[in-house]
């Protein structure tokens, strides 16, 4: 596990126009106090109500075929038990070492386990090998021992038999009396660098701590009730008492489940836009689904093409959002604003979250360390939506999003610089968005735009890093932009 020590490791060392910076946080970074657990080296808008989940015959191309050995396949088996709040669960993971040590471990994140009494686990074995694995579980972290090292390139199966009992809360993961919503359910094994280890954390008071490879999911769902509504971040295939999911190239793998779904959808071109919402809220429902089916083609021109096959906002019984691969939640409490105009929460949160679907999903980045590379980037997506989109409204954007809070802080602040998640907010998201809209007019728009799509397409399937940002920066701009730096980022290096 790596920490910062300190809150940024950016240097400013200019030399004939070209910033070079120090080390990303993932290369040289240090324990961080929070973290006791040690490094491993080893188009019109249109509503169609839809009477269940939406499905999708099979695609002509074999998933099978579709996927690439140097990603991680997670084959997921589960039967859902709505009313009792269970879940019975068979999972594989395929995994490629792709660095160049040699683990006798494999590490794997089993985030239910943090909550007592949620996760049981049932069955571990390595595939087509005899030899039941040493291992052990702890707070939330499972330790595998390789019978033999697992060699650079070499690929190994892993396979898992648990039950999940889903704790009684709020949030994204978890039943309320409405639904049932399933994020980061399931093992799964976090990035490994070379000569550093897992990139593993441990949870803050703020934002995400979870750090994800790109990888392949094949996911089937048994239902014990028709009558339940799945909202999924791909299309379903229907199979018997249920359906399968199949996600490529993504970073995790969410869903919801509910009898109270309503189902809304609209199409940005030839991606299906789904709105999974409670009867109540049909019309906010519709409001939202009309802001990222909007969004979506504005974000292709300036970033690139939308990574996945559809998109499904879901109406959160929470009071915040939260984004995922192809899906993102959205808390209720926005969902009771006024909606008769995009100016509101409603309206910028569904375009912020459906920019995490580039600046996040598709290009990763350490989430803990350095969560301005896509938190910062989705809040001023927000602001590019609304410039193209509704551009009389631009000015309303920066006082009801930015201006009025007066935000402070360092952009490049880690998680576990903050107990306060205003302050955190305030200093990465706002802030994050006001550096970037600096840089913007500092080096022009051809600059910044042609930075956006190559940030994006080298970003595609990896994580980026602060030194990478700065990078292609550097390789499209002639302007001198140290003065913004030192505004903005704390270029301590103590």
């Amino acid at each position: 596990m790596t920490f910062l020590n300190h809150r940024g490791r950016l240097v400013l060392l200019l030399s004939s126009l070209l910033i070079s910076l120090l080390p990303s946080a993932c290369s040289s970074a240090k324990p961080h106090p929070a973290n006791p657990l040690p490094a491993i080296p080893t188009v019109k808008f249109n509503i169609e109500e839809l009477p269940s989940s939406p499905t999708f015959p099979a695609t002509s191309t074999p998933f099978l075929q579709q996927i690439t050995v140097s990603r991680p396949l997670y084959t997921l088996d589960a039967s859902l038990d709505y009313l009792n709040h269970q879940l019975d669960i068979t999972q594989s993971i395929a995994y490629t070492n792709l660095s160049s040590d040699a683990l006798n471990e494999l590490l794997i994140i089993i985030e239910p386990h943090r909550i007592p009494n949620t996760f049981e686990l049932i069955s571990l074995k390595w595939h087509n090998i005899d030899q039941l694995p040493d291992f052990t579980l702890d707070a939330g972290i499972l330790r595998v021992q390789t019978i033999n090292p697992i060699r650079s390139g070499e690929r190994r199966q892993i396979n898992i038999i648990y039950q999940l009992k889903l704790p009684a809360q709020s949030g994204i993961f978890g039943y309320t009396p409405v639904q049932a919503n399933l994020t980061n359910w399931y093992p799964f094994i976090p990035p490994y660098q070379s000569g550093i280890g897992w990139l593993v954390y441990q949870p803050a008071q703020v934002g995400e701590y979870w750090v994800y490879d790109s990888a392949d999911f094949d996911v089937a769902i048994h239902l014990d009730d028709p009558d339940l509504v799945i909202a999924a971040p791909s299309p379903a295939i229907p199979i018997e008492h249920g359906f399968r999911y199949q996600l490529q190239a993504a970073r995790s793998f969410s869903w919801a489940v509910s009898q109270k779904f309503e189902v809304l959808t609209a199409h940005a071109g030839d991606i299906p836009v789904f709105a999974y919402v409670f009867p109540t809220h049909r019309t906010a429902g519709a409001a939202a689904l009309d802001a990222a089916q909007k969004a979506i083609p504005i974000f292709q021109d300036l970033f690139g093409d939308y990574p996945y096959e559809s998109l499904s906002l879901i109406e959160l019984d929470y009071h915040d959002g939260y984004e995922s691969d192809g899906l993102f939640f959205l808390g209720q409490k926005y969902f009771y604003a006024p909606f008769a105009s995009p100016q509101n929460y409603l309206t910028t949160l569904s375009v912020h979250e459906t920019a995490h679907q580039w600046w996040c999903a598709l290009v990763g980045s350490d989430q803990a360390i350095e969560p301005w590379l896509d938190e910062a980037l989705s809040t001023y997506s927000e602001l590019l939506f609304y410039e193209n989109q509704y551009p009389d409204m631009v000015d309303w954007w920066w006082e009801f999003r930015i201006n009025r809070f007066s935000p402070t802080g360092f952009v490049n602040s880690t998680i576990y610089d903050f107990d306060d998640p205003i302050l955190y907010t305030h200093a990465v998201y706002l802030r994050g968005a006001l550096f970037l809209h600096s840089l913007r007019q500092h080096i022009g728009d051809k600059a910044f735009f042609t930075s956006l799509r190559q940030l994006a397409a080298l970003g595609s399937q990896r994580h980026i890093t602060t030194e990478d940002f700065f990078a292609i920066i550097s390789q499209n701009n002639p302007q001198d932009i140290s003065p913004l730096l030192a505004e903005y980022f704390n270029t301590n290096n103590q």
